[in-house]
């Protein structure tokens, strides 16, 4: 479900709107806890923020990411020298109000549902300075996105897209890159990923768009990143020949804005009613919490079934297995992971890559290490512990030149003698990091819990019992 939001930005607007992002000090400047910087921690993409600056709402923002342990911009220049350097950035998809919108002109209807505590406003319609991000009641809400005089049409399409599929139980992403290509949408559900592409227009729509729609959905097909057939939702009508055209399309599938909303209100109509109140931060945090909690015991269970046998995997089951443990680990620190069908030359193939992202020390030491600025992972679905060969033909994919020195090969039985000793050769003679691990190692990090440092140093005791083991 949808959480609103809103941010005094203060000084750093424009900053904060050209840079497509938010940023708070974890700490105030004496080192105390402040409620409106850890909520940053709870914002999860599809949330919408209201972005506040001078008396005026001048933007919405649509959360693209979770929050990210970042160092202060330093676009952000003097503003808050009185704050510490060390805070969270989330990434924000901003759009300009065709209005801006003053609060302060209708504060007697958003007054009855101002927050007792942590409100963004005062009872007479000024920002709070010293309020950054703040929850926003649903109440609240409705008042603020019913004032507005025309919502940005790519927000309101996407918004109420991303809203529909969550209220029919999918997991939704926004703003997904795959590779070069960039999706609004990705939906999740009994381990389907599909992407979803929202067209909206302010007149009909025509066919030669939606046929351009198809082709670049089509770019990335064979390469396996998704596995359900790709969706375009039209949230404006369609001309006559274009809805003919659209019902013959077998590429992807396409459909309506309202009738995916439908789908929704029979759903709603066929479900127990119950009374609706609206969810504290805590209750949201809470419920985040328990979702991860069950995501965790899923995968253990995956990995320890594969490991013993008693479930077998085809290989692209299994990539994928390892792909969802490591992003559920390790997200937002390691990003862009993708799956890669062929290397350049056609000839050869790894399971999978992705990105470091700037902040935390363990990963910032790895790349600095070992200059690599992506991380790869092999896969090896073997029911005997590898060997020495799974390391040469995994070496060849690692370059010092192109800054790409670190795999993490995984197999769920790990690997034999022989296939350390190769490892500790690449280490020694190339500096390629080859990191074995076997699928009750991927067990051991999920049960740590949800301390990244944990898991983190985990990792780092292996790979320094790796190096401390080389042979002369």
């Amino acid at each position: 479900m949808m959480a609103f939001w809103w941010v005094n930005h203060s000084q750093t607007y424009r900053q904060e709107i050209e840079g497509r992002y938010i940023w708070s000090p974890k700490t105030k400047g004496n080192g105390g806890p402040n409620r409106s910087y850890d909520n940053l921690r709870l914002l999860v993409p599809g949330d919408l923020v209201f972005s506040y600056a001078g008396g005026q709402i001048r933007q919405l923002g649509i959360i693209t990411h979770r929050a990210v342990s970042s160092p202060k911009p330093p676009e952000l220049g003097s503003a808050g020298t009185h704050l510490a350097q060390d805070g969270w950035m989330v990434p924000v998809e901003w759009y300009a109000l065709p209005q801006p919108l003053r609060p302060k002109e209708f504060i007697s209807e958003i007054r009855p549902h101002l927050p007792k505590k942590y409100a963004p406003l005062n009872e007479e319609g000024n920002g709070y300075q010293h309020v950054y991000l703040a929850a926003v009641p649903d109440g609240m809400a409705e008042v603020l996105l019913a004032r507005l005089s025309a919502l940005p049409q790519e927000v309101n399409a996407e918004s109420r897209v991303a809203e529909a599929y969550r209220q029919l139980g999918y997991n939704v992403h926004q703003e997904v890159l795959f590779g070069p290509l960039r999706v609004d949408l990705v939906i999740e559900r009994r381990g389907q990923r599909t992407p979803v592409e929202v067209l909206s227009s302010g007149k009909p729509l025509q066919a030669d768009r939606l046929q351009r729609e198809i082709v670049r959905l089509s770019t990335l097909r064979g390469a396996d990143l998704w596995s359900g057939t790709p969706i375009i939702i039209v949230a404006s009508d369609m001309t006559p020949e274009t809805q003919h055209w659209s019902q013959h399309q077998t590429e992807v599938s396409i459909r309506t804005l309202a009738d995916l909303e439908a789908e929704v209100g029979a759903l709603a109509q066929r479900a127990p009613t119950a009374s609706v109140r609206e969810e504290a931060p805590a209750e949201i945090e809470a419920r985040r919490a328990a979702e991860r909690r069950d995501t965790r015991a899923a995968l253990i269970k995956e990995l320890k079934d594969h490991e013993s046998g008693a479930v077998a995997l085809s290989p692209t089951e299994f990539e994928r297995l390892c792909m969802r443990t490591f992003i559920f680990l390790f997200d937002p620190n390691l990003f862009g992971f993708e799956r890669q069908a062929e290397t350049s030359d056609g000839g050869n193939r790894y399971d999978f890559i992705c990105r470091i992202a700037p902040g935390r020390p363990f990963w910032d030491s790895l790349r600095a290490d070992f200059r690599t600025k992506a991380l790869l992972f092999e896969c090896k679905n073997y029911q005997d512990p590898i060997t020495a060969d799974q390391i040469y033909s995994t070496e060849r994919y690692l370059f010092a030149g192109a800054l790409r020195t670190v795999c993490f090969l995984i197999a769920p039985k790990g690997g034999d003698a022989g296939c350390l000793r190769a490892a500790q050769g690449a280490m020694r003679e190339s500096g390629k990091l080859i990191l074995v691990l076997s699928n009750l190692d991927l067990v051991e990090l999920l049960e740590i819990g949800e301390d990244s440092d944990s898991a983190e140093n985990f990792l780092d005791e292996r790979i320094w019992r790796f190096i401390i083991s080389l042979p002369r």
